[in-house]
């Protein structure tokens, strides 16, 4: 049998890395789709829409298009931050909480603000098409950017 042994306080900064690392894989996989019958369609925050296989544009002027696209701002400079919080934190040897909690809690508003964001402004859209891994990965790499930076001030304060 074989014992792993691993400290989570000592590796916070590989949860940070691992939150930027979904999020990175936020931004380039679909946030939504449609499957039905032969017909199906995908959907990345930033307006690509792949339909049966062929890839075009949302239109700019879109609300889902905008929304995505601040959403995608908002998640990009979140994983930066927690990229680079865990980056510094393992060449430094010093927790940088703040990038962490910050680089945790953009994702999580910005994933809201799409969800809700396209909710509002179209009925039924998620009525007919499926949530995707770019709706969901930001909530969970906020997570872990969180965790991280909470853990990381709770171990400041002991």
């Amino acid at each position: 049998m074989v014992c792993i042994n691993f400290n989570i306080k000592e590796n916070l900064w590989l949860l940070s890395i691992i939150a930027g690392i979904l999020g990175v894989i936020t931004i380039f996989t679909p946030a939504w789709s449609y499957i039905h019958g032969g017909d199906s369609a995908a959907g990345w925050l930033w307006g690509l829409y792949v339909e049966n296989g062929e890839a075009n544009f949302i239109p700019s002027d879109e609300p889902v298009v905008i929304l995505g696209i601040v959403a995608t701002i908002m998640i990009a400079i979140g994983t930066v931050l927690l990229l680079l919080g865990g980056i510094l934190t393992k060449i430094k040897d010093r927790e940088i909480n703040l990038l962490y909690l910050v680089g945790g809690i953009l994702p999580i508003i910005a994933a809201i603000i799409y969800i809700a964001g396209v909710a509002a402004e179209y009925s039924g859209w998620w009525t007919v098409y499926t949530i995707n891994v770019a709706s969901i990965f930001p909530f969970i790499a906020g997570g872990l950017g969180l965790v991280a930076g909470i853990m990381g001030l709770m171990e400041k304060r002991k």
